[in-house]
């Protein structure tokens, strides 16, 4: 009996590891600070295309230069050349012949001939000359050939350092020349010199290039980064003698120092640091990596660089360092004073990750002063460590001078979105003691969605049924006091305003009342609250009315507060707003994915999952969008199957779609982390759309195919939950992935796309240039009145950027009939414009002239 039970225990054994199985694991990369890398890329680019440069090429750093010459040969100047002729090659035999021809003066050496050896001593003093051989061979039949030589005598390359241009920080120069003349012959070609050693700290985050690819070039462009200090770049050309000089050019940047005191909080828009405060770009500043700051908005650090992909090598990856500080005339104790957390909704740091604080001294050393160690045992995945506070006093003479600097470096092992360190709330001055006290009272998240039941929803759905839909509470608002007293937030304001039509929904609540008003000091708090009866009349009776028939409404909510003795560094974190679209799809997500959900151990089973969509009206599925994260090796050579349902998982599906592949969206053209479109087709590939009856459920389900260990993944949102709608089946069984995994709290990133227009699938193609957004611009140049002009498809679902000559983004926004760039100084600027329902778009190259 025991020995039955013993095999019986090892066949089930055996049977869960052979059983598929639904995961959540952490991204490993960042897609947001990939887009925004690859839009700074591409702005740059057309920024050399505007100085008549190639944007395919800018970027390459070297050519083959010097070439190799077949056939010639090259000595120094006071250097003996020994040239050997292979008569056997030549055909020659016992009776053939070598003769020394006078073909040509020998004017830069001296030569001598010894049976089959030619020896060429060659004069000192030469810059640059050719002398050419000429050998007579004739073989056993007395055929004769004549056989030339061609021999450049040539000076060794020497090294030249060029005057020094100064420019501020991230100031563009448009061209610097370096003398060619100093070369003997005429410009061959150029090159970067890689090794250029210079200490300079800003190496990497500095752009310089050439002006022209086409033709050899001695002149550079040169965009400075924002690190103060000499960055030499070493230029080498090479002439057409060889002769190769290298050419040093000291680029001096200059950069103004800061006054105390130092305060970011990271409350604004990412995804990097701002230029206001930091030099590097290597943090994500972000408001979704963690939870519970001391203040809306933090900075993570992590192993991916500043262009969102893992850093090559293990040790240090990311730093954070500090813009120039004046602490030369301080009054009183100077500390920073900052928190930090591990982890968050990431991979905790182990041994021998850590987190470590430098200052820099007068001399320009950095020297550690705070090492925060990795964790030596695990924590559990879902668990958030606390974010902690500390307080470091900056008291030694070699930190107290004009232009000190602190640093955060992260280290970690391996490379990738893991051991993240989160840092917030990060002040410096000399007027505080070592406390943790400040006169601020913040906001620490957003509010939550006005949607009931999803993030995103066509209008038509909500327009006639907003009792049902919007959210009238309970509204939840999050609050850190840093005040050594409890705190009453006497003042606050709950706001709703419509984005594209600039229209502001009447009605207002506070954030908080009656004894919720009352903040707690130094932990954080959250409140509850549902709007009065009057807002909500208001609300419900504006949105029911004011927008009928939109295609696209913004409804964006703001809170806000005040408290009267706060300073004003602190004002930032009083206002936090959330914004609700409402287009031509359904998404209970924000549009970004910390983690993915995927099938471990997919064989034969062929598990799937499902999501429930709900309409109120009568629509047409027209599309299915899902994001793909770069995980899980190769996915794109998985195969999957894409199913609907109208009315009931257990009934046949409407349409089924085999053997689908993941494309990664490239995004700069897609969403924020690259959605995948696929749109409701047969195998010939005409639209087969599927009517979606008014009050119905419907499901879009996705079948992992190959059998492999890690199945293909899709973005998982951590920040809003909709498990409840997601549902798994292994072999013939739908159960609710909240019985299954009921730790996995959040909302898959895949999209209900509906309506009158099916959108294009998306293609591994770059969108095709030829199919330009049909829009216009004029007057240009313009004295700061744009008006702009749509084709047949309106501007109605485009948005615009405007960019400096830089590629830098300075305005944004929801596309109007004028853009108004009467506040921006003359010069030259780009215009992108972009449909969102197409992905098609345009950029302009507009002159502001006054």
């Amino acid at each position: 009996m025991q020995f039955r039970f013993t095999l019986l225990a090892l066949a089930l054994a055996i049977a869960t590891q052979t059983t598929a199985q639904i995961r959540l694991e952490y991204l490993p990369d960042n897609a947001a600070v990939r887009q925004e890398a690859r839009w700074e890329q591409e702005q740059l680019e057309q920024a050399v295309k505007w100085f008549g440069g190639d944007p395919v090429s800018f970027t390459q750093k070297s050519h083959n230069c010097p070439p190799n010459i077949f056939g010639t040969y090259f000595v120094f100047s006071g250097d003996t050349l020994v040239i050997e002729v292979d008569t056997v090659a030549l055909g020659g035999g016992e009776n053939s012949s070598l003769s020394l021809l006078n073909c040509e003066p020998i004017d830069f050496g001296t030569l001598s001939f010894d049976s089959t050896l030619l020896q060429f001593a060659s004069l000192t003093g030469i810059d640059a000359g050719v002398d050419t051989v000429c050998v007579e061979f004739c073989n056993n039949e007395s055929v004769c050939d004549t056989l030339r030589y061609p021999i450049v005598v040539k000076r060794r390359g020497q090294s030249h350092v060029s005057s020094a241009a100064t420019l501020l920080a991230e100031e563009f120069l448009p061209e610097y020349c370096v003398d060619e003349t100093l070369l003997p012959g005429e410009l061959l070609c150029s090159a970067f010199l890689d090794d250029c050693p210079d200490n300079y700290d800003g190496e990497g985050q500095q752009i310089v290039w050439f002006t022209s690819y086409n033709t050899p070039s001695s002149c550079v462009r040169y965009q400075a980064s924002r690190f103060a200090g000499t960055d030499t770049v070493c230029v080498v050309l090479c002439d057409e003698f060889t002769v190769c000089d290298t050419f040093r050019i000291p680029f001096v940047i200059q950069s103004d120092t800061l006054g105390l005191p130092f305060f970011d909080d990271f409350s604004y828009r990412g995804p990097y640091p701002s230029a206001k405060y930091w030099l590097d770009k290597d943090g994500f500043v972000n408001r979704t990596m963690s939870k519970d700051p001391p203040s809306v908005g933090l900075l993570t650090l992590d192993g991916l660089d500043r262009g969102g992909s893992p850093y090559p090598t293990i040790g240090q990856a990311d730093r954070l360092t500090s813009k120039y500080i004046d602490l030369s005339n301080t009054s009183g104790d100077v500390y920073l004073k900052f928190f930090v957390s591990p982890k968050g909704y990431g991979l905790l740091p182990n041994e021998p990750d850590s987190l470590v604080l430098q200052f820099r001294d007068v001399q320009g050393n950095w020297e550690t002063v705070e090492v925060f160690d990795g964790f030596v045992d695990n924590i559990p995945i879902d668990s958030v460590p606390p974010f902690d506070f500390n307080s470091v006093l900056i008291d030694q003479s070699q930190y107290l001078y004009d232009g000190f600097q602190f640093r955060f470096l992260n280290y970690v092992t391996p490379g990738g979105l893991y051991d993240l360190w989160h840092l917030d709330y990060v002040w410096l001055d000399d007027q505080e003691g070592p406390g943790s006290t400040f006169d601020d009272v913040a906001f620490t998240q957003a509010p939550p969605s006005l949607l009931t039941n999803y993030t995103s929803m066509p209008w038509r759905h909500f327009e006639d049924f907003v009792d049902q839909e919007f959210s009238t509470g309970p509204l939840a608002s999050h609050f850190y006091n840093h005040f050594e007293e409890t705190v009453t937030i006497s003042q606050s304001a709950i706001l709703l305003r419509e984005l594209i039509s600039g229209a502001s929904i009447p009605g207002s609540d506070n954030v908080v009342d009656g004894p919720d008003a009352n903040i707690p000091s130094k932990t954080p708090v959250k409140r509850e609250k549902s709007l009065s009866a009057g807002t909500q009349l208001g609300y419900k009776t504006a949105l029911s009315t004011n927008f009928p028939g939109a295609e696209k409404v913004d409804l964006e909510i703001e809170y806000r507060l005040t408290v009267t003795s706060q300073q004003a560094e602190f004002l930032r974190n009083d206002t936090v707003t959330y914004l609700n679209r409402f287009d031509n799809y359904f998404a209970y997500d924000d549009g970004s994915a910390e983690s993915f959900l995927f099938f471990d151990n997919p064989q034969n089973d062929n598990p799937s999952l499902a999501v429930k969509f709900h309409t109120n009206v009568a629509d047409t599925l027209r599309a299915v969008q899902m994001h793909f994260p770069h995980v899980n090796g190769n996915a794109e050579e998985q195969l999957f199957n894409l199913y609907v349902w109208v009315g009931s998982l257990e009934s046949e599906p409407v349409y089924e779609a085999i053997f689908q592949r993941p494309i990664y969206a490239d995004s700069k053209f897609d969403t924020l982390q690259g959605f995948t479109t696929y749109r409701l087709q047969n195998v010939l590939g005409e639209l087969t759309p599927v009517a979606l009856p008014a009050g119905a459920d419907f499901y879009i389900g996705f079948q992992q195919v190959t059998t492999t260990n890690e199945g293909i993944p899709i973005g998982f949102d951590l920040n809003n939950e909709a498990q409840e709608r997601i549902s798994i089946r292994f072999f013939d069984l739908w159960e609710p992935l909240t019985e299954i995994a009921s730790s996995f709290r959040g909302a898959l990133l895949l999209r209900a796309v509906v309506g009158g227009f099916t959108p294009l699938n998306t293609s591994i193609d770059e969108p095709a240039e030829l199919a330009e957004l049909d829009v216009s611009v004029f007057p240009n140049p313009t004295d700061g009145k744009l008006q702009v002009r749509g084709g047949k498809t309106g501007l109605n679902s485009c948005r615009y950027q405007v960019f400096d000559q830089l590629g830098r983004p300075i305005r944004a926004g929801r596309l109007q009939a004028a853009i108004d760039l009467g506040d921006l100084e003359n010069g030259l600027y780009f215009l992108r414009v972009f449909d969102e329902s197409s992905s098609l778009s345009r950029t302009f190259k507009v002159t502001l002239l006054r």
